[in-house]
Parts: structure tokens; C-alpha cells; sequence
């Protein structure tokens, strides 16, 4: 879909004769904006009606919306105002030039505004970028800078030959790899952390029902009871200190 302003059709000339103007003022566009005074030398044609009261008919499209027609008299200033939308397709054309060494015209709005869906494929020539043969006896070449998912770049085409270019989607985010955030980091060393901890605990508990386990039951047995009753590490001594406490005279604290 073509952004900013784009000239549908123009004509110049009398109810029963005209010219079509449409590439010139196609041309005339800058920066999403057409500003001129109506003559026949600003739109680069001939008069077709000499002697008579003549006005330019311009239909256009804004941002690829519905089309407008304005009429303008000789001597009366077209002006129309409409700047590109900011896309998101990742190819934004940001300089066009075409002619040839020493005449060269800006065509930036009338290349952008065949950017479709992050994609432009043309074929290099006056009637691709609007404008009327600035000389048929001299090679022509485009010239386009611009950036390609905020990467600049710049290419010279020559006439007949193809311009075709084509945003490729944002690479994404890769979940095949465990994340390096500073959350994870605090996970592994927690994980790491509880685990010497358990460790430490089991150790403490086999050592205690060594100790106190033969004031009323094996220290092996005791041993796997407090190893094993608790199902969580952490009530390992707690568990311990009960049965001491209920079995044994001797008082245990943990």
C-alpha cells in the first residue's frame, strides 16, 4: 500500500482540450508534499489551448486512502500536504535520484511509495519513478539509499535493469538456550547454595544418631530414620531433635 501522497491522474488544459501531466506532477512531490504554481512551463507541457483560461485536475490519495480531486486555475498554487505514514516494514527508502550524470531528479516519495509490505521490486526506467525521459539519448541510472532493518545501504540501477529488494523479519528471541539474566544467575547460585545445605544437614543428623541413637535404639537404625522420616531436607534436625528429645535423657538442641 503506497504512503504519504501519490497522484492517481492530472491533466492540464480546457474542458475540450488537455494534456496528461500526471508523471510531472508526480515528479513535483517533496517530502509528502506538492506545492507549485500552475503554468505550462512548471508542468513541462505545451499549451493546449492558447488564449484561454486553463487549470490543472489533480486526483491523489493519501496514506492510500480514498481519491481526492483538486482543481486549480493558471496562476493559482497547488498545495497539498500529506507525509508518509511511519511504517513498520523494516525497508524505508531515504534518498532517490534518477537521471544522469549532472541531471538528476529527486524522486525519494515516488520510489517509497512502491514499498509494499517491506518489499520493492521495479524495473528501472522514467515511467517506474514517474517522470517524463529527461533526455532519450543518455543513459539513466537510479540511485537509492536507504535502510533495510536499520541497516543502511545504497545501490546505482541502470535503466531496464531490476530493483528489487526485501525486508526480512526481526530475528527472534531464541528459547533453545537457557537465559544468562541476572534472575537465572541468582536461581543456580540458590540451587547451589540449598543443596551444600541439605547436604549439611543429612550429615548432621547421621553424626547426631551416632551420638544419641544408642540411648534407645541403634545408632544404624536411628541413623536411617533420621536420614530417611524426613521428606524434606530441611526438617531433617527438627524431626531429629523430636525423637532425641522423646527417646533420650539427654536434652539435644539444634
Amino acid at each position: 500500500m503506497s504512503t504519504g501522497l501519490s497522484i492517481v491522474s492530472a491533466s492540464y488544459g480546457t474542458s475540450s482540450a488537455t494534456n496528461d501531466v500526471t508523471a510531472t506532477v508526480a515528479s513535483l512531490i517533496k517530502d509528502g508534499s506538492l506545492n507549485f504554481t500552475v503554468s505550462p512551463t512548471t508542468l513541462n507541457t505545451n499549451d493546449p489551448a492558447p488564449g484561454q483560461v486553463k487549470s490543472v485536475t489533480i486526483s491523489y490519495t493519501i496514506n492510500g486512502g480514498a481519491s481526492n480531486t483538486i482543481i486549480k486555475n493558471d496562476s493559482d498554487i497547488v498545495s497539498i500536504d500529506a507525509p508518509p505514514v511511519t511504517t513498520a516494514s523494516g525497508l524505508q527508502i531515504t534518498k532517490a535520484e534518477y537521471g544522469y550524470a549532472g541531471n538528476y531528479t529527486d524522486v525519494t516519495d515516488a520510489v517509497q511509495s512502491l514499498v509494499s509490505n517491506g518489499s520493492i521490486n521495479l524495473t528501472v526506467g522514467f515511467n517506474a519513478v514517474g517522470l517524463p525521459d529527461p533526455n532519450p539519448n543518455k543513459q539513466k541510472e537510479l540511485k537509492v539509499e536507504y535502510t533495510l532493518n536499520n541497516k543502511k545501504a545504497q545501490q546505482t540501477v541502470k535503466d531496464g535493469s531490476p530493483f528489487k529488494l526485501s525486508a526480512p523479519p526481526a530475528e527472534a528471541v531464541s528459547n533453545s538456550s537457557p537465559s544468562k539474566s541476572a534472575g537465572s544467575v541468582m536461581y543456580i547460585l540458590f540451587k547451589n547454595v540449598a543443596y551444600f545445605f541439605t547436604m549439611f544437614l543429612y550429615t548432621i543428623s547421621i553424626f547426631a544418631a551416632i551420638e544419641y541413637g544408642n540411648q534407645f535404639l541403634s545408632p544404624m537404625l536411628f541413623g536411617a530414620l533420621a536420614f530417611f522420616m524426613p521428606l524434606f531436607s530441611f526438617w531433617g534436625l527438627p524431626v531429629l531433635t523430636f525423637w532425641i528429645r522423646l527417646f533420650s535423657s539427654q536434652d539435644f538442641i539444634y
